[in-house]
């Protein structure tokens, strides 16, 4: 088998403020993110395949420039299912990450919502580059705040049709969520609407993107100069 090798990794490797290669990122190339990573879920839905275990982490970085023609691919497929539309898989138990888990996930219930439920959370994390429920002490309480309907707190610097679909995407019942489908609809317009958000890139620093790019392709083309 012959896979792609992504030179850049994961998502999660330069979104929270803890990882040495840390990266504040545009608003556009975030919304791209989100697009290519919904269109990829869509896909999979189509074809009865649930993901359960969407995440940063599994979000591969094929560029760091929106412009490009893929930014984002999803992979590990290790927890992924089979399943018919609209059954609820009940047969496994205890999949996916706990932070990123629809409440109906901790009753071991995995509909295509509850991708979209992980979605939600995602979305918000590489918006803010924050860690969700930092402030929790444990899953325990994390797991009790989401199926007391609670969720991550929003403030005003999220433009709106952000806000709008990331809570359409966490509703607490399943059959209230948006598709991945009408999710890239919804990103659309937002990818249209990021002119009028260029406030939210004054800590962008494109020179130190372009640097970090140049840097991993060395380090790989250096790699493969030794064999």
């Amino acid at each position: 088998m012959v896979i792609q090798f992504f030179v850049l990794g994961s998502l999660g490797e330069y979104i929270r403020k803890s990882s040495k290669d840390f990266l504040i990122l545009p608003y556009y190339l975030k919304l791209r993110m989100l697009y290519d990573t919904a269109r990829g879920m869509s896909f999979l839905h189509e074809n009865n395949i649930l993901h359960l275990d969407l995440k940063p982490d599994n979000l591969l970085v094929n560029s760091l420039f929106a412009d490009s023609a893929c930014c984002i691919k999803i992979t590990d497929f290790g927890t992924s299912r089979f399943t018919k539309k609209n059954n609820t898989n009940s047969g496994d138990k205890g999949l996916g990450t706990p932070i990123y888990v629809a409440p109906e996930a901790y009753r071991d219930e995995y509909t295509p919502a509850g991708d979209v439920y992980s979605f939600a959370i995602t979305a918000w994390e590489i918006f803010y580059q924050d860690e969700p429920y930092k402030e929790f002490k444990s899953l325990f309480d994390i797991k009790q705040y989401v199926e007391e309907g609670k969720r991550l707190v929003i403030d005003e610097t999220m433009p709106l049709l952000l806000k709008i679909m990331i809570e359409s995407c966490w509703k607490q019942n399943p059959q209230d969520r948006l598709t991945f489908e009408e999710i890239c609809w919804s990103l659309v317009k937002m990818i249209d609407d990021a002119p009028n958000h260029l406030n939210l890139d004054s800590a962008v620093d494109e020179e130190k993107i372009k640097d970090f790019v140049t840097s991993r392709q060395a380090r790989v083309q250096s790699m493969l100069d030794e064999y």
